[in-house]
């Protein structure tokens, strides 16, 4: 669905298994990201160019990789991130705020993409979440610029943030966390 064009080494090691959404939610992070909301965007940003390497420059030499820049685009009221799996949104004109949402395409609260919706509300209802599908549209959130119009999506809202777990074909495709309001 989405193909990704850079990769940010990160720490730690997608092998969250039971997370605990709520907590996580309330910290306004998904346990396999190095990022929060939240979270001071130039620091944010130096620390992903510095780890930044291009995904189809591998086997080119390391001026042609140094040269490389960080995709980052302003969309309007937002600017978007893109580092790896992650795609990381600050409001542009409320920077000092911090990262505003995290999108991961891959693995998300302990569940791998394409994980099929019943299994992903199986498991938010064993870790205690009143998991409930609901049809929408790519376009119901600010942060989702992939493949089909139609989704069915699953959110869970605390402390001020909200996860959204978003389904194409009941499929999982993407799973994000953001500030309700800025």
């Amino acid at each position: 669905l989405v193909l990704s064009f850079c990769a940010c080494k990160s720490k730690k090691k997608n092998s969250v298994s039971g997370a605990d959404v709520k907590q996580y939610v309330k910290l306004g992070q998904i346990p396999e990201s190095d990022y929060k909301l939240g979270d001071n965007v130039d620091k944010a940003l130096e620390k992903m160019k510095s780890e930044y390497k291009p995904a189809d420059l591998d086997g080119h030499s390391d001026e042609e990789e140094a040269q490389a820049e960080l995709p980052v685009f302003e969309n309007g009221e937002y600017t978007e991130i893109m580092c790896g799996d992650f795609q990381y949104y600050y409001n542009t004109e409320k920077k000092e705020s911090g990262i505003c949402a995290i999108v991961s395409f891959s693995k998300a609260f302990g569940f791998e993409s394409d994980t099929v919706s019943v299994e992903v509300i199986n498991g938010l209802k064993s870790r205690g979440i009143d998991a409930e599908l609901k049809k929408g549209t790519l376009n119901d959130y600010y942060f989702l610029s992939f493949g089909s119009d139609e989704c069915e999506y699953i959110t869970y809202s605390a402390n001020g943030n909200t996860a959204v777990f978003v389904f194409v074909e009941s499929r999982l495709s993407a799973a994000a966390v953001y500030v309700n309001e800025l």
